[in-house]
């Protein structure tokens, strides 16, 4: 059986159908890149976070062993809070907080090398005390633990 030619008007039809699912795939799977935007508040209890057991790099260097750092994080994360939301009463600016692996949301923004994180206060297990004040002297202490197991 063979088909009739279609009309002009079916054409544009179609056509113009074909333009739009496919304008509308392009925009369904594209992903913004947010790295260049700046955080200009944050709504109830919120909390950015600096990853400091997390560095910029995919990778470690263990020796001669070259380890995906995704592999030497433990249970839990560290990290220093850089901006909070209104209503996070327990979490402040500057102060290192302790959760569990798995919670939150990575952001694009990189802080000074090291990834950041978004997660709500409630899922903060603790305010810690490093043992060291200076921010690269826990930094050290950190790789140096992970790469020491």
């Amino acid at each position: 059986m063979e088909s009739e030619p279609l009309q002009p008007l079916q054409q544009n039809v179609i056509s113009a159908a074909i333009k739009k699912l496919y304008k509308t795939e392009k925009i369904v799977n594209y992903d913004l890149d947010f790295s260049k935007w700046e955080i200009k508040k944050l709504y109830g209890n919120t909390l950015w976070v600096q990853l400091i057991d997390e560095p910029d790099a995919d990778t470690i260097q263990k020796g001669l062993i070259t380890v995906p750092v995704s592999h030497t994080k433990g249970l839990y994360r560290i990290g220093c809070v850089l901006m909070a939301g209104c209503d996070v009463k327990q979490a402040n600016i500057g102060e290192y907080i302790r959760f569990p692996q798995g919670v939150g949301s990575p952001y694009e923004v990189k802080v000074d090398g090291y990834r950041t994180w978004l997660l709500r206060e409630d899922q903060v297990m603790m305010v810690v005390e490093p043992p060291f004040k200076d921010k690269e002297e826990i930094r050290k202490h950190i790789e140096e633990t992970i790469l020491s197991q």
